[in-house]
């Protein structure tokens, strides 16, 4: 019997046991020369519908992914309130605006829960979108100015879908001009153009979203004679006063009735003019801002 060296005794004793690992968990290696299959696994994530996900394999294409992305987003989020969905089915059936001082403010219904309720009332989905589109390109109108009640300052926002090309700058002065009747006066101040008469200004500015239009204007005049009969209001009910005080009730009538009416006069004009210019001037601004949307959206 051949005898074992001690040395070999105690590696075999230290070595462990060898686990046998079972045929289903057995990796299969190809042979060599075999050519491999390289497998692609779709990344997907649950995401609202309208929006899009990049996933870590379109990565390398970040930058349009993720500009299509804070578009979609953009689009997910608009909320149109309940004025707004009346102008839309309004614009969508008969094709004219049905108010046109909406309120700037916006939260409600998505354009997909709009073009489902159009849907089951017989309206296209199609021309929903094409009435949302046209009320979204007159921007969003800021709140009235007012002195004593009355409109004196009217202003427009929209966002242009690029900044606009010497050539289609000059368009657009002179759809201003043709517009407001004026000749004005254009400026450029670094990424800022503005076009401008008087109290009438209009800008085409960058914003966090890429350009803007800013439309707006103010009726001085309006101001002053809102001013002008108070001070006369307050003038009459002072010598009124002051010469009832004296004893002559017939003089203080008398002042009463003449410096009372000519404040009566004052404010009666801006009653009558005041809400006329306003509305002329919100749909000047509102042809002005869907002239500029179609004229930018063209590549």
């Amino acid at each position: 019997m051949r005898e074992v060296p001690k040395c070999a005794k105690s590696q075999t004793a230290r070595s462990p046991k060898r686990r046998e690992v079972p045929n289903c968990a057995k990796r299969r290696t190809p042979a060599f020369g075999t050519p491999r299959r390289l497998e692609l696994r779709a990344v997907w994530s649950p995401a609202p519908f309208g929006t899009l996900r990049p996933s870590p394999l379109s990565r390398r294409d970040g930058s349009a992914c993720e500009a299509a992305t804070i578009q979609s987003i953009a689009m997910t989020k608009r909320r149109y309130g309940d004025e707004e969905a009346r102008e839309i089915f309004s614009l969508a059936t008969t094709g004219e605006t049905r108010d046109r001082s909406l309120p700037a403010d916006s939260g409600g219904m998505t354009l997909d829960e709009l073009q489902r309720i159009g849907q089951e009332a017989g309206i296209e989905p199609a021309r929903v979108a094409e009435a949302a589109a046209t009320l979204d390109a007159r921007g969003k109108s800021a709140p009235l100015r007012r002195s004593f009640g009355l409109p004196v300052g009217v202003s427009r926002v929209v966002d242009l879908p690029r900044a606009p090309t010497d050539r289609e700058w000059e368009q657009l002065i002179s759809e201003f001009r043709t517009t407001f009747g004026t000749q004005g006066h254009a400026t450029t101040s670094g990424g800022m153009r503005q076009w401008s008469q008087g109290n009438l200004h209009i800008s085409v500015e960058p914003n966090e979203r890429g350009e803007q239009l800013r439309l707006s204007t103010l009726k001085e005049d309006g101001i002053a004679l809102n001013g002008l009969g108070s001070v006369l209001a307050g003038m009459s009910a002072l010598f009124g006063a002051v010469v009832a005080a004296a004893g002559k009730p017939e003089k203080a009538l008398v002042i009463l009735a003449m410096f009372g009416g000519m404040s009566l006069f004052a404010f009666g004009a801006n009653l009558v003019r005041l809400p006329r210019w306003a509305r002329q001037r919100e749909r000047q601004m509102e042809a002005i801002a869907e002239h500029a949307v179609k004229l930018l959206s063209k590549p």
